[in-house]
């Protein structure tokens, strides 16, 4: 226990020195920090311990005297713990070169020798003291490792999949000016949604939620990828306007978002991104009082026991390994968030990140729509089958072709993908709830959208990186007003960018109308009630835009001579209009669709 315990504080200070060169305006909380070494050291005692009793028993079995024994078990566990940790650990950074993995086994014989020589001198020299420094050593450690266990045992990391809410039921003082919480899904596509007529059931609770939400069926995103949509969507103008890209990563202090304008009329704002790119390095966070990146503090659970479970396709029994993208611990901060006291009103913001590669869901969601087999499969998949599957799928799947995955691993990883929907709605099931146990959702503007979709083998692409397919451009968008809650379903196209003006003219309805030429007031379109009507806005045409990859990608092309691969460099501009949808491409190629 006491080695494992240092080996789990070990790989924590590591990872929380590698997170902390990300963090701005935000830290590692001591609990989450705690709550991880306990993780570590669980994992570490339940593989090493057994080791290390039969280790011990097979020095028995040669004889060794008692007091040989002491001084021999601790260095080896140290020699071989030791150089495997520093050796996976060296992978996790992409540091596995030789020379730094026989440093490793170096370093890790060094210290082991070390402890070996100071055991026998110290043992020599002072036996009583080192008796009785032994004991107090194993106690402390014991201690230790009994306490960081017992605080990871009660936190979201302990078991991602069966983490709930606390059961709140309180009644917050209801503030002068309406709430907004806004959900991003992302990478979801609308047509793999029970809520738009998939066949698998993956968003049960959103279909329910949508009888009290105005939903939008042709919903288009802006830019095809995180941060020209998210920059659409808080600024509510068209990618070309706002101007960020491949080539252009930080949002122009210039231009106003959501989170400026609600954060100037007073409103507590907050964002908790899963997304390393929605955060204050793209300035896409620009308006908000206080964020949390979840992806840094997800990163800070890497260690491993957990990656080599990854790279040998191991179902994991432990709940822990087991884990998700973030949702879990995401919603666990924000119950804290919201147990705040406050007097004004707040603007949440949240991106949820299971459905992006590598799909990353417990296995019991897996399990609603995959064979057991497929359930086995799905995690040989992650690092096994063929690599690194975030590498391999959304890069050389679409550049060198995807022949490396064949068409049961296709369909094992798309049933993987309605596996994390079926995940997150569970998660926005639980973060809506909340709202509601605390009585704060008959207050509370809630938006709920896709960032963009993603490619699962169609066009023989993979992931989100090229063109403006309706795979990628048609997302999910809903929004439920406390005000009207009944339900209504848009057919016309609408965009994300739309959002801006829907959001700013529901929270504050005695400001100017925020509506421009690239955002509608969806809310502003809705029939009167007892008029027994759809709402249906006037005809127009969304923009859809993909500015190309970026130039690191642009350099993996350079032996590519197949028309159709170098087809997916070109940037493109497509228009959705009535049931056609018009797709232009810097190339010179054209494509119409009748949708």
């Amino acid at each position: 226990m006491v080695g494992s315990t240092l080996l789990g504080a070990f790989e924590c200070v590591l990872a929380a020195w590698a997170v902390s060169r990300d963090l701005i305006g935000e830290s590692i909380t001591p609990a989450l920090l705690a709550a991880t070494t306990g993780k570590n050291a669980a994992t570490h005692a339940l593989l090493w311990t057994p080791l290390t009793v039969a280790a011990s028993v097979v020095l028995y079995a040669v004889k060794a005297t008692r007091s040989g024994v002491r001084p021999c078990v601790t260095p080896l566990f140290i020699f071989v713990a030791g150089g495997v940790v520093l050796s996976i650990d060296l992978e996790i950074a992409h540091r596995a070169s030789v020379p730094y993995m026989l440093g490793a086994w170096a370093t890790a014989a060094l210290a082991a020798a070390a402890a070996f020589l100071f055991g026998r001198w110290f043992g020599r020299r002072r036996p009583t003291l080192a008796r009785n420094l032994s004991r107090g050593v194993l106690i402390v450690g014991s201690v230790a490792f009994g306490l960081l266990v017992w605080i990871f045992a009660g936190s979201p990391l302990f078991n991602p999949a069966g983490w709930r809410p606390t059961d709140t039921r309180m009644i917050y003082k209801r503030s002068t000016g309406m709430n907004v919480l806004w959900i991003v899904l992302d990478t979801t596509r609308a047509d793999r949604m029970s809520l738009y007529g998939y066949e698998r059931p993956t968003t049960p609770f959103l279909t329910e939620f949508a009888k009290e939400s105005l939903v939008c069926d042709r919903a288009i995103a802006n830019g095809m990828w995180t941060v020209p949509s998210h920059a659409a969507m808080f600024t509510g103008m068209s990618a070309r306007e706002h101007g960020t890209g491949h080539r252009n990563l930080h949002l122009d202090d210039a231009f106003e978002t959501v989170a400026d304008e609600l954060s100037r009329r007073g409103y507590e704002t907050a964002a908790f991104s899963n997304n390393p790119l929605v955060s204050p390095r793209t300035n896409l966070l620009q308006g908000f009082d206080e964020w949390r990146i979840l992806y840094h503090h997800r990163q800070l659970q890497q260690f491993s026991l957990g990656y080599l479970c990854e790279r040998m396709g191991w179902t994991p029994p432990l709940p822990w390994l087991d884990g998700d993208y973030g949702a879990s611990l995401t919603n666990s901060m924000i119950e804290t968030w919201l147990n705040r006291p406050r007097a004004r009103p707040h603007f949440l913001f949240v991106n949820y990140m299971e459905a992006h590669l590598p799909y990353r869901v417990p296995r019991r969601y897996r399990a609603m729509f995959m064979t057991p087999q497929q359930v086995a499969r799905s995690y040989e998949l992650r690092r096994k089958a063929f690599g690194n599957c975030v590498h391999r799928l959304d890069r050389d799947f679409n550049i060198t072709g995807g022949d490396f995955v064949g068409e049961s691993d296709r369909e094992v990883l798309r049933r993987q993908y309605d596996a994390a929907i079926r995940y997150l709605d569970d998660r926005a099931r639980e973060l809506i709830g909340m709202y509601e146990s605390r009585g704060l959702l008959d207050n509370t503007l809630v938006v709920l959208a896709g960032d963009h979709g993603e490619y699962l083998g169609t066009h023989d692409m993979w992931g989100h990186r090229f063109l403006a397919y309706q795979d990628l451009a048609h997302v999910p968008m809903l929004v439920r007003d406390p005000r009207d809650p009944v339900a209504a379903r848009i057919a016309t196209p609408t965009q994300l960018s739309d959002l801006y003006a829907t959001v700013l003219n529901a929270a504050l309805p005695e400001a100017p109308d925020h509506a421009r030429a690239d955002s509608v007031d969806l809310l502003a379109t809705r029939a009167p009630r007892d008029a027994g009507a759809k709402p249906q806005p006037a005809d127009r045409i969304a923009i859809c835009e993909c500015n190309g990859p970026a130039p690191v990608t642009m350099k993996s092309f350079a032996t590519i001579t197949d028309p159709v691969v170098l087809h997916r460099t070109s940037p493109q501009i497509a228009a959705v209009g009535g049931r056609y949808k018009l797709m232009l491409s810097a190339d010179g190629q054209r494509e119409l669709y009748d949708l």
